[in-house]
């Protein structure tokens, strides 16, 4: 590694560590606040950050998901393409996107309305399709590539270029936990369920939506937690170090 090199690694180390010490940090806090606030029942929901646990029944209408074309209330995407730079290469990011409509979430009391938009959506891979030399694409993603003007073609020769496509979505029926503020659809309106929609607050800016319970949100928050507060910390420092050293501070 050329000496030059050296002081660029270790600033990037330096800022990666930094991002995540304090990622771990806000892992921490939505952890806790998880922890702390009992699970509603739909029926019993009150005004403000509330947890609800059910699932996801249509609202007015459903969507469609970019790549296979799944009936759903949210969904997002990723269209990746392998690239080589040097002696380097990494997924490149080229489109991404996500959209939400009102669903229902529905447990044993009852059904309440769920606005997406603005949630941190957290949910695992449902289908990831790819395209290669000699590998086309399904017929749904060369749809979705032609309607947005995407290629998965090199310039030369129209050779299949090395892409990854992933979708994620929240299809009816699927199990859904919520962390998000309750409030009024109609303001002055009846104080029942048929008059609330759980959102993004103003001042609870928690919102969040995922398909697991809160046992298994726990375990995993817990499994991430201490590897980035540490590690990161242990980055952050040891690059500090060099690049102190580098400018003659030792």
């Amino acid at each position: 590694m050329a000496e030059g090199e050296i002081i660029i690694y270790a600033v990037i180390g330096f800022g990666a560590g930094l991002y995540f010490f304090f990622k771990g940090f806000s892992l921490w806090r939505r952890k806790k606040l998880i922890e702390n606030i009992p699970t509603s029942k739909v029926r019993s929901i009150a005004m403000g950050l509330v947890e609800v646990f059910g699932k996801a029944v249509k609202g007015t209408k459903l969507l469609e998901s970019p790549f296979s074309l799944a009936k759903c209330v949210y969904y997002s995407y990723l269209v990746e393409e392998y690239r080589k730079q040097g002696k380097h290469s990494r997924w490149v990011t080229i489109r991404k996107d996500q959209s939400g409509i009102p669903f229902y979430l529905k447990d044993d009391t009852g059904k309440v309305l769920v606005d997406p938009i603005g949630a941190d959506v957290d949910i695992p891979s449902d289908n990831v399709y790819k395209s290669n030399f000699g590998m086309d694409p399904p017929s749904a993603v060369l749809g979705f590539m032609k309607q947005n003007k995407l290629s998965h073609e090199s310039w030369f020769f129209k050779v299949n270029k090395k892409m990854r496509y992933t979708e994620f979505y929240l299809a009816p029926k699927d199990e859904v936990y919520v962390i998000g503020t309750a409030t009024q659809k109609s303001p002055g309106g009846t104080m029942n369920v048929d008059n609330i929609v759980i959102t993004k607050g103003t001042n609870d800016t928690l919102f969040y939506i995922t398909d697991e319970d809160e046992s298994t949100i726990i375990k995993r928050f817990n499994k991430g937690i201490g590897l980035r507060i540490v590690g990161g910390a242990l980055l952050a420092l040891v690059c500090l170090v060099v690049i102190i050293a580098w400018f003659g501070g030792f």
